[in-house]
């Protein structure tokens, strides 16, 4: 339970520690007066995201410390690596620039651990979470808690089932593959690819795309030499000799053979130089089909083939597996049905109950006549004598509401040690206040309870009394919240009764 609440620099509050007893705890005080402060508080210790507009105006941090004895939780602050003491401490540290700081028994932890350790704490329930009484599927939930049905049960076994026809589609486009993955092999298969070939056609187009440049340069020249050169030059020695210049026409005699000579030998060279066009091409076209298979495979081919092949051979035994999983989902699917049964008649039972309960429990917060039933794990209300059955998310008030919440919470007996209720007495009064204080008093007889009223007739029910005001000092209001003598107790009731 909540033992104690420090507070410092939080919204009106400068500085203060408030003391909570066992049993029923009564808040009171004028509207404004800071009541809101303690809930406020009570979340951050519930693992609140830090917004520095709770920060008293002028402060550098807001600081909220709880101090709570909680012997039941050692095994989860084991788990998160944090001493367990002989009282649990949760503190928030809140800094104006939006920053804030966590910590458990003076250890730094994440809000995650914080937000952990809440709902082993407070169970909050405030004038609007009467709304989350209109959710058919919260109705379940109330309904199911209350029976203590199988519902976590049939729910794992839905997942298992899930899970196996995930498993068995995955399985089934699986084997749909196998003869895609066939025709990929095959297709590598075929290229018949052998260690080295690839570097070896680079290596030869190399070669013979240099072979085919030297061939190019001397056919150009063989051009050049086999053009009129060497008959200009023997017209040109037979006139040299016309004017008896017979060393000149010797010269241009000499050159001109040696012309036809060089010649032969180019057109020798050449012939032996001749380009393999057809080669060339069979080699380019075998690289490109290499390429164009890396880029759909990767670089390794062999690698490519060997995983293709270790993906077949495990497909090739893909039938047994699927129907072993086809027979195990329908045991799963027989096995959800028998549990939808089971959860069923649970629910019907568990339903016939409630409804006795609740009824005979409006009944004591002066709603004789009423009748809540449930009908197909949907909750349903006549609220007075000779009035329809209505579902209540569709027709029913704020005082019904708040009424049938609080019945609820008395006979679920959730077992968190201290319950939260934010003002849940709003839409009711008179002597309905009065019967609401006296069922708080026997719920508090179980569990820690923190009751936020207006009502007098609530509030001396309580065993503790705690009441918020505010005040001016030196020009700024400051709130406070105290535990209440028994005098001051009497003045408070004194004061709320008008």
């Amino acid at each position: 339970m909540l033992i104690d609440l420090r507070l410092k620099n939080i919204v009106l509050i400068d500085e203060t520690s408030v003391t909570f007893g066992d049993s029923l705890n009564i808040l009171s005080g004028e509207t404004g007066a800071g009541k809101t402060i303690l809930i406020q508080a009570i979340a951050y210790l519930l693992g609140q995201k830090a917004d520095p507009a709770i920060i008293r105006e002028g402060s550098d941090k807001g600081i909220i410390e709880g101090v709570f004895d909680v012997p039941s939780l050692a095994p989860l602050l084991d788990e998160m690596g944090i001493d367990a003491d002989e009282h649990l401490i949760i503190k928030r540290e809140i800094a104006a620039n939006g920053k804030s700081r966590a910590f458990i028994n003076g250890q730094s932890a994440p809000l995650s651990s914080i937000q952990k350790l809440g709902p082993n704490l407070f169970e909050m329930v405030g004038q609007h979470a009467t709304t989350t009484l209109r959710s058919v599927e919260n109705q379940l939930a109330i309904l199911d808690h209350f029976g203590q049905t199988s519902i976590e049960t049939c729910q794992a076994i839905n997942k298992h089932k899930s899970e196996l026809q995930t498993a068995l589609k995955s399985l089934q486009n699986t084997d749909n593959n196998l003869e895609f993955y066939q025709w990929q092999l095959n297709e590598l298969t075929e290229l018949s690819l052998t260690d080295g070939e690839e570097q070896a056609i680079e290596t030869k187009l190399g070669e013979m795309h240099q072979k085919q440049e030297r061939f190019e340069k001397l056919s150009t020249l063989l051009d050049l030499l086999s053009s009129d050169m060497p008959a200009t030059l023997s017209t040109y020695a037979t006139e040299c000799n016309r004017f008896n210049l017979s060393d000149c026409a010797e010269n241009l005699t000499q050159a001109s053979i040696c012309l036809n000579e060089t010649s032969y030998t180019l057109s020798r060279t050449l012939n032996e130089t001749a380009f393999d066009t057809k080669t060339y091409e069979q080699l380019e076209d075998r690289l490109l089909k290499i390429h164009r298979l890396q880029k759909k495979y990767g670089h390794d081919l062999v690698k490519a083939s060997n995983e293709l092949q270790t993906k077949i051979n495990a497909l090739e035994n893909l039938t047994e597996t699927i129907e072993e999983k086809e027979e195990e989902l329908k045991k799963a699917e027989a096995h959800h049905q028998k549990a939808l049964q089971t959860l069923k008649l649970e629910r019907e039972k568990a339903g016939e109950k409630l409804s006795k309960l609740v009824t005979e429990q409006l009944a004591s917060l002066n709603m004789k006549g009423a009748e809540f039933r449930v009908i197909d794990g949907e909750f349903f209300l006549r609220a007075n004598v000779g009035e329809k059955l209505v579902p209540i998310k569709e027709r029913t008030s704020g005082g019904e509401l708040s009424r049938l919440l609080f019945v609820i919470k008395v006979l679920l007996k959730e077992s968190t040690p201290t319950l939260v209720l934010d003002e849940l007495d709003a839409n009711i009064g008179g002597e309905t206040a009065s019967l609401f204080g006296e069922k708080l008093r026997d719920l508090g007889k179980h569990r820690q309870i923190l009751c936020i009223t207006h009502f007098p007739q609530v509030a001396k029910h309580g065993k503790h009394h705690l009441c918020a005001s505010k005040s001016t000092v030196n020009g700024r209001t400051i709130a406070q919240i105290k535990r209440l003598t028994d005098n001051e107790r009497t003045a408070e009731i004194r004061r709320m009764l008008g």
